[in-house]
C-alpha cells in the first residue's frame, strides 16, 4: 500500500499466489462435472458448458484470467483421469486423449467412475489377449490410445449394460482378419452383435 500522494510503484505485478488447483482438492467437483458431462439432460450439459467458460468471483479477485482456469482444469481432468485408470490396473493397456476438450475429459472421468472397476478389469485382460492375438490396429502399440471422441453419446451410454458400454468403446479400435469387432445393434429388440453392421 503507498502513501497518500506518493509517486506510482514501479515495481511489477505481483505474481498470482495460488493456482486454482492448489487451493482445494479437485476430485469432487471432477466427479460432479463428468456426471453433468453425460447427463442425458440437456439443461444440465449446457449449465456445466456455461461454467466452464464463465470465471467465478473468486477467481477473478485472484488474478486468473480465463486461459489459465482452463488449463488448470484440464491439468486437473487428466490427472484424475489418469488416477481412475492406475486404480483400475489398466495403465498398460489403455490411455485415453482428451486433447484441450476438458468437457470431453469430463465424459472420460464418467465413464471409467461407473461400475465396480470389475468391468474395466475385465476390459484391461481381454485387451492384454487382443494385443497378443494381433486384433488391435497395425502397429498400435500399448497402451492402445483412444480419443475421448470415441465415446458414446451420454443416451447412447445409458442405454447399455455398462460392460457392453465399455466394450462399444473399445471394440471400434479392434479387428479380426479383417473384420471390425465393433458392437453394432442386431435388431431393434435390444439384441447386439459384433461384427459387420
Amino acid at each position: 500500500m503507498q502513501p497518500t500522494g506518493a509517486a506510482p510503484s514501479s515495481r511489477p505485478a505481483s505474481p498470482v499466489l495460488f493456482q486454482p488447483a492448489d487451493l482445494f482438492d479437485l476430485s469432487l467437483p471432477i466427479s460432479k462435472m463428468a456426471a453433468m458431462a453425460m447427463s442425458i439432460d440437456d439443461a444440465k450439459r449446457d449449465a456445466l458448458r456455461s461454467q466452464l467458460v464463465t470465471r467465478t468471483r473468486q477467481q477473478e479477485l485472484l488474478g486468473h484470467t480465463a486461459e489459465t482456469v482452463s488449463s488448470t482444469l484440464l491439468s486437473a481432468v487428466q490427472r484424475h483421469i489418469n488416477k481412475d485408470i492406475r486404480r483400475l490396473g489398466l495403465e498398460d493397456v489403455l490411455a485415453f486423449d482428451i486433447g484441450d476438450d476438458v468437457e470431453a475429459g469430463l465424459k472420460v472421468v464418467y465413464v471409467l467412475e461407473r461400475g465396480s472397476g470389475e468391468e474395466w478389469r475385465a476390459m484391461g485382460r481381454f485387451l492384454r489377449l487382443a494385443f497378443i492375438h494381433r486384433l488391435t490396429p497395425a502397429g498400435a502399440t500399448l497402451p492402445l490410445r483412444l480419443s475421448a471422441d470415441t465415446l458414446s453419446t451420454a443416451t447412447a451410454f445409458h442405454q447399455l449394460p455398462l460392460a457392453l458400454a465399455i466394450y462399444k468403446i473399445i471394440g471400434r479400435q479392434l479387428t479380426c482378419t479383417g473384420t471390425s469387432l465393433a458392437l453394432h445393434p442386431a435388431d431393434n429388440n435390444g439384441q447386439y452383435r459384433i461384427g459387420h453392421e
